[in-house]
Formats: structure tokens, C-alpha cells, sequence
């Protein structure tokens, strides 16, 4: 989700004060034979191919990240690293603000979602936990994010030509600068460990014609009301408290980061959006210092 300029947040998904408010029109004629497979999660073959162009490069993400792991210095195990310092160092920088204590800190937990997979159960309703509307601030924009319901397929739905990837999931969102999907996939019809793809498009002005940049993600289901998001350049820990009431909210808390002679480095300040239900309470957008950073 971008609401800065150069910087992009993941699934900030948002809408600006004064944009698009509505699911986005897909414009043209492109044709997809696979579009009808997708159901409410698309709009038109246009939305159809987006979709599955996004999930073949998220998929390639994945497997570039879980392909290295008989390497000494892996991605995966890297980023474990730098996930788990960050939570570690944000506690004092965050205050009263939501924190991070409630995301895993194990060696193995980001392998073994990225690569393995999680219960088919907890990814729908982690995905079902962020649905709906939200209102917050990026920087100094208002912003308004939207989760379209989960579209399950029973049987999963294929691409062509993937012959190991079975898309169990998918849920739509449109962002302040673009719009994306959350995606639950598997190597394997029938498996019950799913693990979480996203792909985002970036557009200019507000035009879902006019794509300037698309961005796949690798998801963590971190727990309930938890999910964790990476791209090449930064790391997202999202997480809903306080479901169902007055007081629920939507925290996005965050660090950049850079891949460097095959080690990561993460870079600049520390982020944290806060969302809630209610447009007329929108809590400040922070930055932080983090030690250690370039």
C-alpha cells in the first residue's frame, strides 16, 4: 500500500479520502478462458488474468525463498532473523501503541508457513478476520481500506500450465494506489496445509488502467487475527484486536529492508498505521528508530 512517495505498503489495501471508492472497473478486452473459474473474485477476464499473472509471480517468490534451504545463509532464515529482532526492538519504540508480542518467534516459524503451509481452517479465518472496511492515516493521508469476502473453490482452482499449484482461496481488496488479492494455495489437491501468496497492483491516479507497478508477496498466518507479509523490500506485521468491538483495530507495523551480497540489511525507520471501524477515528501515523538499521 502506497501512500508515500518511493515506498510501498503492502496490503495497507486502502482507498484515499476523495478516490475510488467502489470495486475497481476492469477496462478492456482481454479475453480469459479461466475466467469464469474465479468467481466473485474477479470481475472480468481482465481481473482474471492480473490474478493469475500475480500468483505465478508470487508463486516464483516462494519458491526462490524456499528453494536455497540446504544453503548456510537462506532467505528464509535470514529474514526469520530480522523479523524476530524487529519484534524485539519495537516494544520500547511502540508504548502503548499495539506491539508484536503476540506473533511467533521461533527459528523455524516463517519456513515452515512460507514453505509447508498452515491449516487450510486458520487461513480462511485469518483472512475472513481483516474483512470489511477500515479508516486510519498513512503518513499524513486519510485512507480507507476494503476486504472483499473469501472466495473458496472446492475443487481448487489450476493455471495453465502450473501442474503443482492448487489455489484453494482468494480475497480481493482495492487499495489507495491499486488494488490486490490475498491468495490460500497448495502443491497438492487435496492438502489441508495451505500456504498464503499476494499480489498487488499499483496504478496512477486512481486508474486501475493505467498499472505502474505490480508487487508479489509471501503471507504468514501468524494467528488468529495475525498475518505477516514480505516482498523483496519490506516486512508487514498486521494484526486485528479486539474483533467485534468498540475498540477493534487494524495495526500495520513495519521496516524496509534490502538484500545485499545474498545477506539482508533492513534500512530507515520503523512504521506503524493504526485503523479502526470508525471514519471519524483515525489514531497517527509513527515512525521509530531502529538500532542497528543502515
Amino acid at each position: 500500500m502506497k501512500i508515500q512517495a518511493g515506498r510501498v505498503c503492502k496490503f495497507c489495501v486502502l482507498l484515499a479520502i476523495g478516490g475510488i471508492a467502489t470495486r475497481h472497473a476492469g477496462a478492456g478486452a482481454e479475453h480469459s478462458q479461466s475466467y469464469h473459474q474465479w468467481g466473485a473474485a474477479v470481475q472480468d477476464a481482465r481481473d482474471a488474468r492480473l490474478l493469475e499473472d500475480g500468483i505465478r509471480q508470487a508463486d516464483d517468490l516462494r519458491r526462490r525463498w524456499c528453494g536455497d534451504s540446504s544453503a548456510p545463509l537462506n532467505r528464509v532464515e535470514q529474514m526469520t532473523e530480522a523479523l524476530n529482532q524487529f519484534a524485539a526492538h519495537s516494544t520500547s519504540a511502540l508504548g502503548a501503541r499495539p506491539g508484536l508480542e503476540r506473533f511467533p518467534r521461533a527459528k523455524d516459524w516463517l519456513r515452515q508457513a512460507v514453505c509447508q503451509g498452515t491449516t487450510a481452517d486458520e487461513i480462511v479465518r485469518v483472512f475472513n478476520a481483516f474483512g470489511g472496511r477500515w479508516h486510519g492515516r498513512w503518513e499524513t493521508n486519510l485512507v480507507d481500506h476494503r476486504w472483499d469476502k473469501t472466495v473458496t473453490y472446492h475443487p481448487p482452482r489450476t493455471l495453465p500450465g502450473l501442474s503443482n499449484l492448487f489455489v484453494h482461496a482468494v480475497q480481493y481488496a482495492w487499495i489507495g494506489d491499486g488494488f490486490g488479492w490475498n491468495i490460500a494455495a497448495s502443491e497438492r489437491e487435496s492438502s489441508r496445509d495451505w500456504f498464503i501468496l499476494g499480489s498487488v497492483y499499483h496504478v496512477i491516479d486512481g486508474d486501475p488502467r493505467r498499472i505502474r507497478l505490480h508487487r508479489p508477496h509471501l503471507g504468514v498466518c501468524a494467528g488468529r487475527g495475525r498475518l505477516v507479509w514480505l516482498t523483496d523490500g519490506e516486512a508487514f506485521f498486521e494484526e486485528v484486536t479486539g474483533a467485534g468491538s468498540d475498540a477493534e483495530k487494524y495495526a500495520i507495523t513495519g521496516f524496509y529492508h534490502r538484500w545485499n551480497s545474498g545477506r539482508v540489511e533492513r534500512y530507515g525507520q520503523g512504521f506503524q498505521a493504526i485503523y479502526t471501524r470508525q471514519p471519524d477515528n483515525r489514531p497517527d501515523f509513527i515512525r521509530f528508530d531502529l538500532p542497528g538499521a543502515r
